[in-house]
């Protein structure tokens, strides 16, 4: 990760650049650093409702297919991957 303030010019990993052009691709490095965490992070919500969606089908299926008796079944992220 890169830190919030600009390093010195001796510092900086793009001591070849003029220092305003190295920060402008600092920034747009962090930029792009967070869109991919941002994306990580909504896949994982994306997969946290599909899990639970899942959960919900199976438990009304089971409910339909047993006359109502309640049974409990845990779907997790590491099942569904021993399963693929």
């Amino acid at each position: 990760m890169w830190s919030t303030q600009a390093p010195s010019r001796a510092q900086h990993p793009y001591n070849n650049l003029p220092t305003d052009d190295a920060v402008k691709l600092s920034q747009i490095l962090r930029d792009i650093d967070q869109f991919k965490l941002d994306r990580i992070v909504a896949n994982e919500i994306a997969v946290d409702s599909s899990i639970h969606a899942i959960q919900n089908t199976i438990k009304e299926e089971r409910l339909q297919h047993t006359g109502g008796s309640s049974m409990s079944l845990s779907v997790t992220p590491h099942s569904l991957s021993e399963v693929r």
